[in-house]
């Protein structure tokens, strides 16, 4: 058998218009909001941007791998297309 090919078109992990947002005193508090990201295979890709900007709020939402008071508000996570 051989591997399937990757399509470079195709992102192997994409979000669409994602808001995260954590749980801090009963209120809901949106930390990223309407990003827009696509991850294609065969390249290599960076996140960068300030202290506090959401980088590892983002990345650990797109693996679904939140804390507990955090949520996906808004958008979507898509794999493999």
């Amino acid at each position: 058998m051989t591997a399937p090919k990757n399509d470079p078109q195709q992102p192997v992990i994409q979000a669409k218009n994602l808001r995260v947002e954590y749980r801090i005193n009963r209120e809901w508090l949106t930390a990223v909001n309407g990003v827009d990201l696509a991850i294609n295979p065969l390249k290599i890709h960076g996140l960068v941007g300030e202290s506090g900007s959401g980088k590892s709020t983002l990345a650990l939402a797109m693996m679904n791998y939140m804390a507990d008071n955090a949520r996906i508000g808004a958008g979507q996570v898509l794999l493999d297309g």
